[in-house]
């Protein structure tokens, strides 16, 4: 279907897009809906009816060159798109799903074009703004002179007054009773903004703003929006829609949320009026209302700044700490409204995984405001994370947003300190930061949770579990908060009570159990606790969604090279691969390929998929880490150059200042150095892994010394390396292909040693578990050989004796 240039919008059903302020409608009422799935939703509209492929929309909302995981992505932009619609994969109404190629749009799509006169701009009427009240000067009041005698008794009873006054006004600037009862750690809920003046910028921007405003208070606590969105998933409500006066009740009534803020927006010509309600959720009942004129735009944020202050005394806040903590708004956030929506935009965009959108954003808010710290703030932990990995722009961007200290709240500041801090590697800075924080603002319950994760990132994870577990009483219907627990019981190898703090997850929120990285999570602490039956049904449940199928195969092919079933794990990775789009998801299905190819002998097409890997290494975004485990295995497998080629590659990228990143370098350096002939040199590129270390680094490093020192003929801290990384359990990516061999090694190395009984108790267990594997491995014969060699030798000294 063409796009008119008169065209304005498109109907469906009962759904209404309107291109021209990107509003998607329902019988008209509003449904929010970010950008990616708006723009999905056209591309569909512009084509019902056809087969639009992934290829297609992936090229329509990433045009660019990123790091994002395209396929996660353009999922999760489908997925908002389904809820926005109410639309069953099912069995749908609107988006069908045709496998292996993209999607169709069902519904008949009817172009919308205005006729001529419709749609222009028209002030809305509006009551008129009432006039300033003006207050009169106090009029000078003659004194009489007093005698000489009564000067002492007045000047006494004059200091009385004065002194009293003083009182007085201490009082009422230390003391304004709450409206209700409330407690710091307790958060209130702001609803979206009733935005009545057409204009879109106002959505998200103000209640960023107000958010901003009444969190300068160390004693209140805003409920985020990543909780609300958690909340209207339990209610089984689109996570998209605006949260009004009644979605937001039920809400805080839901959590035990006392109180509720219903802001709104109306404007009549140039002016806007603002106003909020404060509401008791038990009752419904609005406890305070408030309003602010602003005669144009540039006067929104102050009045929006007057209401919250306003709010604040109504909960408890003290006149005094208001007047010497608050900043105005367009100091502490920006006095653009257009770059508040940046940011704000930018926000959801990081969060939602899409790292180009959310750059893009950001960067125009800075072209707004350059002054704007908690955009500069932003865009420099995008540019340090995961998505970009840039540390020279976000160091550059931190310390911007540092410098304008001025620009930011107090609690602004020391969040920017905690996350420059954490994006650097200086974990225990960063730690201390977030001990800190939370002293400061103990109700922050996002605080407390990223706190908690990167303590089990760390080497912390007994200290993250208490944090998890006081969240988990708090919010016990948050499934967020209890797969992170499951995660930290797995650090610790506590399968089972990792396998339960799963289920408490999915019995809470069911759809949890089919996110690709939770599903393989508990599959593998499924397989640790020793019930691989159910770890097949549990990634077999991926293979029913097909946005989810390539997650699937992949982790029934990790199963399959468990068990040493390497020709169906082969099968299963040919079939994920032609949906995965994403460059890095491809990537790790050629890296698990070539472990395939390993594991049967076949070198060539070993070194081809590892080859395959780096034709497209510019894509991917994590290149010192995955670039060192690919350098690793050409290392191993006898391409030497190619590993050093790798390495010097990834060497001036690798941040010195984030211990991940040295670690993942080194384990390189070790490996070129090995396969070089020297593995004595080796040992100055790796250490020991340190109790606070990152669990992935832990496990690597086991590893690599017990390779070197293999290597070294030095068998004894072979085998205490090897057992470490054994006793772990089988890991759930890539550092698997090596888990197998490993089990080998310890038991030939036990029978080199002369403890044969612990060279058997090694090798029948390796043969149990690879009792259904494949005939032909090199490996599996060589386990079968070192085993009746082992049973000949105790046949001939039972004998002897």
């Amino acid at each position: 279907m063409a796009t008119s240039p008169l065209l304005s919008g498109y109907r469906f059903g009962s759904f209404t897009l309107d291109l021209r302020s990107g509003e998607l409608t329902k019988n008209g009422r509003r449904i929010r809906l970010q950008e990616k799935p708006r723009s999905v939703l056209v591309a569909f509209a512009e084509r019902p009816g056809e087969v639009i492929t992934r290829a297609e929309l992936r090229e329509r909302l990433w045009p660019h060159d990123t790091f994002v995981d395209f396929e996660d992505g353009l999922n999760t932009a489908v997925r908002k798109l389904r809820e926005a619609l109410d639309d069953d994969p099912q069995s749908p109404r609107f988006i069908e799903t045709v496998r292996g190629r993209g999607y169709r749009f069902l519904a008949d799509v009817e172009p919308v074009i205005p006729e001529a006169g419709r749609g222009a701009d028209r002030d809305a009427t509006a009551e008129p703004a009432s006039p300033a009240q003006s207050v009169a000067p106090e009029e000078a009041v003659a004194t009489p002179v007093a005698p000489r005698r009564g000067l002492r008794a007045m000047y006494f009873l004059l200091g009385c007054a004065v002194a009293a006054a003083s009182v007085a006004l201490w009082f009422w600037l230390a003391h304004t009773p709450p409206v209700f009862s409330y407690g710091i750690t307790e958060p209130v809920l702001i609803a979206d903004f009733d935005n009545q003046t057409g204009d879109p910028r106002f959505d998200r921007a103000l209640g960023t703003a107000l958010t901003v405003s009444l969190e300068q208070a160390r004693n209140l606590n805003v409920y985020s929006r990543l909780q609300m969105q958690t909340a209207l998933r339990l209610m089984k409500q689109n996570t998209g829609e605006p949260i009004n006066a009644a979605v937001g009740r039920e809400i805080c009534q839901r959590e035990s949320l006392h109180g509720l803020i219903v802001p709104g927006i109306t404007r009549a010509g140039h002016q806007y009026r603002l106003t909020a309600q404060l509401i008791d959720p038990a009752t419904g009942a609005a406890v305070r209302s408030y309003a602010e004129t602003a005669g144009d735009e540039d006067h929104i944020l102050p009045a929006l700044d007057s209401i919250s202050t306003d709010i604040l005394r109504d909960l408890g806040e003290s006149r005094y700490t208001i007047r010497i903590s608050h900043r105005p708004l367009p100091q502490v956030t920006t006095a653009s409204i257009q770059a508040l929506e940046d940011y704000t935009e930018g926000m959801d965009a990081f969060h939602d995984g899409r790292p180009e959108d959310a750059e893009r954003l950001y960067k125009a808010a800075i072209g707004i405001d350059p002054d704007f710290a908690m955009d500069h703030a932003a865009l420099g932990y995008l540019y340090y994370s995961f998505f970009l990995n840039r540390p020279g722009p976000g160091e550059q961007e931190f310390r911007i947003a540092l410098a304008l200290s001025g620009r930011t709240t107090e609690r602004e500041h020391a969040w920017i300190e905690l996350r420059y801090a954490e994006s650097q590697g200086r974990i225990a800075d960063a730690l201390e930061s977030y001990r800190l924080y939370l002293q400061r603002f103990p109700g922050d319950a996002d605080a407390r949770y990223s706190y908690a994760r990167l303590l089990r990132m760390n080497g912390h994870a007994q200290e993250s579990i208490s944090i998890y577990l006081q969240l988990a009483k708090q919010e016990a219907d948050d499934s967020g908060v209890w797969v992170e627990l499951a995660t930290a019981y797995a650090q610790l190898h506590q399968w089972g009570p990792s396998i339960q703090a799963y289920q408490k997850a999915f019995a809470i929120e069911p759809s949890r159990m089919l996110v690709a990285n939770i599903n393989r999570e508990y599959g593998f602490a499924l397989i640790h606790a020793g019930d691989q039956a159910k770890a097949e049904q549990v990634f077999s449940a991926m293979l029913t969604d097909p946005e989810n199928y390539p997650q699937g195969e992949r982790s029934l092919a990790q199963l399959d090279m468990v068990r040493g079933q390497y020709a169906s794990a082969r099968r299963r990775l040919m079939l994920a691969l032609p949906g995965s789009h994403d460059p890095f998801a491809v990537a790790r299905i050629h890296y698990m390929l070539a472990a395939v190819d390993a594991a049967q002998g076949n070198q060539r097409d070993q070194i081809a998929q590892l080859d395959r890997i780096m034709t497209a290494f510019d894509s991917l975004g994590p290149k010192v880490l995955y670039g060192a485990l690919v350098g690793q295995a050409y290392a191993r497998a006898g391409e030497t150059n190619k590993a050093r080629a790798i390495l010097n590659r990834i060497a001036p990228i690798a941040n010195d200042r984030v211990e991940e990143q040295v670690a993942y370098l080194g384990l390189l350096k070790a490996e070129v150095a090995v396969a070089a002939g020297d593995p004595q040199g080796a040992l100055q590129y790796v250490r020991p892994p340190a109790p606070d270390d990152d669990e992935s680094v832990a496990i690597c490093t086991r590893e690599a010394l017990a390779h070197v020192y293999q290597a070294m003929g030095r068998r004894d801290d072979a085998i205490a390396w090897y057992t470490q990384f054994v006793n772990a359990g089988a890991p759930g990516w890539e550092p698997l292909r090596y888990f197998s061999a490993a089990e080998f090694a310890i038991a030939q190395d036990y029978a080199q040693n002369g403890n044969r009984a612990a060279a058997m108790g090694e090798v029948s267990e390796l043969l149990n578990q690879w009792k259904n594997a494949d005939p032909g491995l090199s490996l599996l014969i060589s386990a079968r050989h070192l085993r009746d060699q082992l049973l000949a030798a105790g046949q001939a000294n039972h004998g002897k004796q």
